[in-house]
């Protein structure tokens, strides 16, 4: 994922540093450093991340069909 990805993803999540920080078990200044592009996430922590933005894609999803007539 891009910087700029999980930047979004965590605007999504309405998530702080610190908050997804915590769901990853990493430390803010982890999750600082890959949204400034200073350092890219290892396989595992780019794996949790696509599984929280299919979970985030798949909650928008549900609740857009819950809306329409």
């Amino acid at each position: 994922m891009t910087p700029e990805e999980i930047k979004r993803l965590r605007d999504a999540l309405g998530d702080t540093l610190e908050q997804l920080a915590h769901r990853l078990g990493v430390t803010y200044s982890t999750v600082a450093r890959w949204e400034r592009g200073l350092q890219v996430p290892g396989l595992y922590y780019q794996g949790r991340l696509r599984r929280l933005r299919a979970q985030v894609t798949r909650a928008r999803a549900k609740a857009e069909l819950e809306v329409e007539p």
